[in-house]
């Protein structure tokens, strides 16, 4: 489920149901808890009865109205005072949280301190900062703050809520690292960096996370002590967040030495907890004491702490992470993500991130498939990165020698099934040697000879054409490997738009299949697909149509729900091309159904035929079911894609053409935006 659908089932927001007190964690200006939990702010030497008495009070009384703001119930409380949810009359009329003062309780620390929020806030104007509407003293003397109301949740209860991939973690993640960064360009250091201080609230155009709480903010270019907006002599934070030097370093006027690395290092820990889903050490709970033990150890990679839960515990977080056992979590973790983790938090404040933008960079180059800034430049690790970025010539590559692979090992199997294996044991042995002397020749050719001036890097054409003349050549003497190969050479032909050097591979594919196979084996049906596929995107339907039924008959013989979804599938795109769309749904319902009966409902195969499904209501002019549909798309390719996946942007197309047709001319063009937002980050062959 996408984090849109769940606010809209209302299984969020239980801020916006409750008619008393709410938690500080569903605020937008959010107070600390009372010392001596977890999530306590380290308090402050000497401040008396102030934050640090942990004594009971009862709630105060709501006044009916300060300046333009009328107060209609107290959100929460604080050592600092109580944010009330309030309601402004002019010059807007809209709800705000109102931060005041207690009556009887502030001092000159902390009328400083409320005093430095409010310069803090004023500074900056961020999507990812809660914005502060106005400011002001009441009539006892009381200074308030007006900000944005934000119904959200602290980022990992949200994550975990909404059960977000780590791609979906990731993104939300970088969007806080771009607050930050926008704060410390404004000299604002934040110091308080944790999960209830980076709420995440739901927009129309998906969520948003909000940095909120500058109470213990710092101004880094104030020229006298007293322009800083909080004393730095006591150790200031929330202990498990706090960077070693906010603990150790002092200056020699006494004063904590710390920099904007040590939000970067709060990150760190925030983005720990977001993968996985639980901080790096345990025991002790996070005082100051435990806290200056653990300075010693070092961190432990998050793909190492994960596992470290009871079973019940440990199955409830890797499904919240939309995975099925721990041990692909790990893998997940393994490698960039415990490098851009351990960077964020190194013990030395030299060798973190220089700045927040730099650790978001990182992120979304990972999530892009892109060597990172802070790992090490083997010529192994970019090799593996540039493929996983589907290069197209290494893609034709790859599936020429996938194919080769899948089809040795398929006659391999083959001659098993059928008993015989002394016989074929020699024509496996050949086959081998084939297929080596087959990539071997390739890869020479493709290479030019050795010596030769020209080094120009060999296009996915170029490539594919050497192989095509290779297999024509090399092969006859494995009629069913050739089959197979030229099945997938003439595909890929197809995916460039050569069609005229795709039909020819296509049919003699065909005709190979047929005269080994005979009629009815389940290869033919895959064959015809190929054939049928081809014809059908040169704008050639009614040839495209025998031959997709013949191959559901097969498939339908074979019993093989996959198989025969794709069949259907592709059927269903031929018959909406003829316009017989009645025909067209139907089919693809039979489509849906087997794959999510094999698959699961969230699965991507399942999005493809979605897509196609609103693409055929919007035909209709059924543009409700088509919006329901392309949002369902939507929302399977980003929780299991991530938001940021090139597959995405045809959900999001499909999206905004149907808002085009219902003339919502704004709500497509941010859709739009949001697809080439994409596409510009995807990386260009």
């Amino acid at each position: 489920m996408s984090p849109s659908k769940a606010l809209k089932d209302g299984s969020t927001s239980e801020s916006s149901r409750s008619s008393g007190r709410r938690s500080d964690s569903s605020l937008t200006l959010a107070f600390p808890l009372r010392p001596g939990t977890e999530d306590s702010p380290a308090p402050s030497p000497g401040s008396g009865s102030g934050a640090g008495s942990g004594e009971t009070e009862a709630a105060p009384a709501v006044p009916e109205r300060i300046g333009p703001y009328r107060l209609l119930e107290v959100l929460g409380e604080g050592g600092m005072g109580t944010v009330y949810l309030a309601e402004q009359d002019e010059p807007l009329e809209r709800r705000v949280a109102l931060k005041l003062i207690r009556s009887g309780r502030f001092d000159r620390r902390l009328l400083r301190r409320f005093e430095g929020e409010r310069q803090a806030l004023a500074r900056m104007s961020h999507p990812n900062i809660a914005q502060v509407y106005g400011a002001g003293t009441a009539l006892a003397s009381q200074p308030y703050i007006a900000m944005e109301l934000v119904p959200g949740l602290p980022i990992t209860e949200y994550c975990d809520r909404h059960r977000l991939s780590l791609a979906w973690r990731l993104e939300l993640f970088a969007a806080v690292c771009d607050g930050v960064q926008h704060a410390h360009q404004k000299a604002i250091l934040h110091r308080d960096l944790k999960p209830s201080n980076l709420l995440v609230m739901e927009t129309e155009g998906g969520p948003v996370p909000k940095i909120i709480d500058f109470g213990l903010a710092k101004a880094l270019d104030a020229p006298r002590p007293g322009k800083k907006l909080t004393g730095d002599h006591a150790v200031v934070g929330t202990a498990a967040y706090l960077s070693p030097e906010a603990i150790q370093t002092v200056t020699p006027t006494g004063e904590r030495d710390v920099d904007t690395r040590a939000d970067i290092y709060a990150l760190g820990v925030v983005l720990y907890e977001l993968l996985a889903g639980m901080r790096p050490f345990d025991g002790g709970g996070a005082s100051i004491e435990n806290l200056r033990r653990t300075l010693e150890l070092e961190v432990p990679p998050p793909s190492v702490r994960v596992g470290s839960r009871p079973d019940a515990e440990q199955a409830e977080l890797v499904r919240r992470r939309r995975l099925k056992k721990t041990s692909a979590l790990r893998r997940a973790l393994r490698g960039d993500l415990d490098t851009i983790v351990l960077k964020a938090m190194a013990r030395d404040r030299s060798q973190r991130y220089g700045s927040a933008a730099d650790l978001a960079a990182d992120i979304r180059r990972f999530l892009a498939h892109e060597p990172l800034l802070a790992a090490p430049p083997t010529p192994l690790y970019r090799l593996r990165k540039a493929v996983r970025r589907h290069r197209a010539a290494v893609a034709a590559v790859t599936l020429i020698v996938l194919t080769l692979a899948g089809g040795f090992v398929a006659r391999s199997l083959e001659a098993r099934r059928a008993n015989r294996e002394a016989e074929r044991a020699s024509r496996e042995a050949q086959a081998a040697r084939q297929v080596a002397d087959f990539l071997a020749g390739l890869f020479e050719r493709s290479a030019g000879p050795a010596g030769a001036g020209d080094h120009r890097e060999l296009t996915a054409r170029q490539v594919l054409d050497r192989g095509a003349r290779s297999i024509q050549q090399d092969l006859d003497d494995q009629p069913l490997l050739k089959a197979r190969l030229m099945d997938t050479i003439g595909n890929v032909y197809r995916g460039l738009g050569a069609y005229a050097e795709a039909e020819p591979l296509l049919l003699e594919s065909l005709d190979l299949r047929q005269r080994m196979l005979g009629a009815e084996d389940p290869d033919i049906a895959e064959a015809l697909v190929s054939l049928a596929t081809l014809y059908r995107e040169k704008g050639d339907a009614d040839q495209a149509l025998p031959l997709l039924q013949r191959a559901v008959r097969i498939q339908e013989g074979a019993g093989e729900p996959l198989p025969l979804a794709r069949c259907l599938l592709e059927l269903a795109s031929a018959e909406r091309s003829l316009g017989r769309t009645a025909r067209a749904e139907d089919l693809l319902r039979q489509v849906i159904a087997l794959r999510e009966e094999a698959l699961g409902s969230e699965a991507v195969e399942v999005a493809a035929a979605l897509d196609l499904l609103g693409n055929v209501y919007q035909d209709e002019r059924r543009f409700d079911e088509a919006e329901r549909t392309h949002l369902r798309a939507l929302e399977i390719k980003t929780t299991s894609l991530g938001p940021a996946h090139p597959h995405v942007v045809q959900s999001l197309d499909n999206l905004a053409d149907v808002y085009t047709e219902q003339g919502r001319s704004a709500e497509a063009e941010a859709l739009r935006r949001r697809a080439a937002a994409i596409e510009k980050r995807r990386p260009q062959d």
